[in-house]
């Protein structure tokens, strides 16, 4: 489930059950304001509560529908009575999360943009290069890099391609483990 979708469920569940409501009640109510690909899942959780089970252990039957910590959150807060408490600040902890990733992402287009621009006009200046000719009639190499004209740019874009793969498998691999 989405994190911001999650933060705006968790903040709704606090409210409710700080006004009185039972859980079954009100998860009930939230099951049916979620997008239909989710309503499943919270159905699942409902039918769970409605046998006595506590919400970190009904949000169990949603099959990684929630976070491993959220589940461990509302777990902490089945057992210390507290759920409400726990509910409100795991919706602050997420609404954060969602906006702190909205503003990192944010920041990182401008220099995302200028890199592509920077590669764009590397591999302009080394297509023009073949153009450029020096007294002996041999491409003049602008860049120092040995790379004149259309195959300059054709090995410029292999290499970036592999600087490329490179990176993501190796950020693959990273989040991975």
């Amino acid at each position: 489930m989405p994190e911001k979708l999650l933060a705006a469920l968790l903040g709704r569940l606090s409210t409710a059950l700080a006004a009185g409501i039972d859980i079954r009640r009100a998860w009930a109510s939230e099951s049916s304001r979620v997008p239909s690909v989710w309503r499943l899942k919270m159905e699942a959780v409902s039918q769970s509560l409605a046998k006595g089970s506590p919400l970190a252990e009904a949000m169990e039957q949603a099959h990684g529908t929630f976070p491993p910590l959220v589940r461990a959150m509302v777990a902490v807060g089945d057992r210390t009575g507290h759920e409400s408490q726990t509910l409100r600040e795991l919706s602050r902890v997420l609404e954060r999360s969602v906006r702190n990733t909205r503003v990192l992402v944010g920041s990182l287009v401008w220099p995302g943009l200028q890199l592509i621009a920077a590669i764009t006009v590397v591999g302009v200046l080394i297509l023009l290069a073949g153009f450029i000719r020096d007294e002996k009639n041999q491409p003049v190499d602008v860049l120092g890099f040995g790379l004149c004209g259309a195959n300059g740019l054709v090995q410029y874009l292999l290499i970036l391609a592999a600087i490329l793969s490179t990176t993501a498998m190796t950020i693959r691999r990273a989040t991975a483990s």
